[in-house]
């Protein structure tokens, strides 16, 4: 039997409930999107066990209530999936630890339902490449959460470089560290996942987003290590500086990149990011951290980004809605998945949507600055 307005979401951790640092972003956006295009269904969460599907429960009531939303929720056990999936739900949400992606969105495709799929691709070039040929050949949509490319600074910086008005683009430069106590705390996975494959990655996008038809020549990686690597061991290094060589219209372009969990507790946001974009003729600076909203209290001063996840009152109803480029990233997806056909394929086009065949180029460069790590901080030829 079908259900065209069911939602499936593998997963129910911080990403989809929430977390010390903020509510949720996925839950909530699926149903603001479902509120707000004024569509009756259901939202099924999936956990492993039986008392994280209680906290999940919980969190998902609680979601529900913050937003004012009557759609049901409903937790069941993750082997439940492939069943899900079998009833053709709207769409599947697959928010689990990069090693599990490829199965889930494969399952998802064999049964012909459209995946979002938190980022990256797998964290692993052999098996992404895998998998985006696999899903190219069914057909199947698969949508990578590089919801940077939603922000309005990013879009402005890609205007910025399509229009040539500072000329020449040289030196791409990013700063991004969260706190040290994600992966000491929070992540059980994060043994096997350095911080460039995990936020890293988003910015590596955004090469490939601001700079159209660039090309991914070498790229070289060392590790600095801390209290993470120490506490957690593997792949968990403190901070990560990654350094990638460019060809764009025919012209070198340098990226950096210095990415870390490196923030103590006290740090006014969970992500302090900034990017600087040097030009021929000028610079462009976007601090993505001091959005120009403060909030001060005794306990210390917080930076809050207006612009990626935030609950607001609607001001003609007075009802909570759902707003920024977390959300959109939800919703852009859901829209697809009702659009008419016609519509999807123009946006199955679209080569500045975050499909899963674009986003392969983060996993490329990934690849090449994993084994430089391996090796010493030596250059590495990217793969094409």
């Amino acid at each position: 039997m079908s259900a065209p307005d069911r939602i499936v979401v593998v997963g129910s951790g911080a990403y989809v409930i929430g977390d010390t640092y903020g509510p949720g972003v996925v839950l909530r956006s699926i149903l603001a999107w479902l509120d707000s295009r004024g569509r009756a269904g259901d939202v099924v969460l999936t956990s492993r066990t039986a008392a994280r599907r209680e906290e999940a429960a919980r969190g998902a009531a609680e979601a529900a209530a913050d937003l004012g939303s009557r759609t049901p929720v409903s937790v069941v056990a993750a082997d439940d999936v492939e069943r899900l999936l079998g009833g053709r739900p709207l769409a599947v949400f697959v928010c689990v630890p990069d090693q599990a992606h490829q199965h889930y969105v494969e399952a998802a495709a064999r049964a012909g339902v459209p995946a979002w799929l938190v980022k990256p691709v797998t964290g692993d070039l052999a098996t992404a490449r895998v998998l985006e040929a696999s899903c190219r050949a069914k057909g199947a949509a698969v949508w990578v959460d590089y919801h940077k490319r939603f922000d309005a600074s990013n879009l402005l910086l890609r205007w910025s470089v399509e229009r040539g008005e500072h000329g020449r683009p040289l030196h791409y430069f990013v700063q991004f560290s969260q706190p040290r106590d994600l992966p000491m705390q929070h992540f059980a996975w994060a043994v096997d996942v350095d911080p460039l494959t995990y936020i890293g990655c988003h910015y590596l996008d955004q090469i490939a987003f601001v700079f159209p038809g660039v090309i991914a020549e070498r790229a070289m990686a060392i590790t600095i290590d801390g209290p993470v690597r120490h506490a957690v061991g593997g792949r968990a290094h403190d901070k990560v500086i990654c350094d990638v060589v460019l060809r764009y219209r025919n012209q070198p372009l340098v990226a950096s990149l210095h990415v870390g969990w490196a923030n103590p507790l006290g740090a006014p946001a969970k992500s302090v990011q900034r990017v600087e974009l040097d030009f021929e003729q000028g610079k462009v600076v976007a601090d993505q951290t001091a959005r120009g909203y403060q909030v001060w209290t005794d306990a210390g001063t917080r930076e809050v980004n207006p612009y990626f996840f935030q609950r607001l009152p609607d001001p003609v109803t007075g009802a909570a809605t759902v707003t920024g480029y977390g959300y959109d990233s939800v919703a852009r997806f859901l829209d697809y998945c009702v659009a008419d056909a016609d519509e999807q394929h123009r946006l199955r086009a679209s080569a500045t949507l975050p499909w899963i065949e674009h986003a392969v180029f983060a996993e490329r460069v990934l690849a090449a600055a994993t084994a430089s790590i391996a090796a010493g901080g030596r250059w590495v030829d990217i793969a094409s």
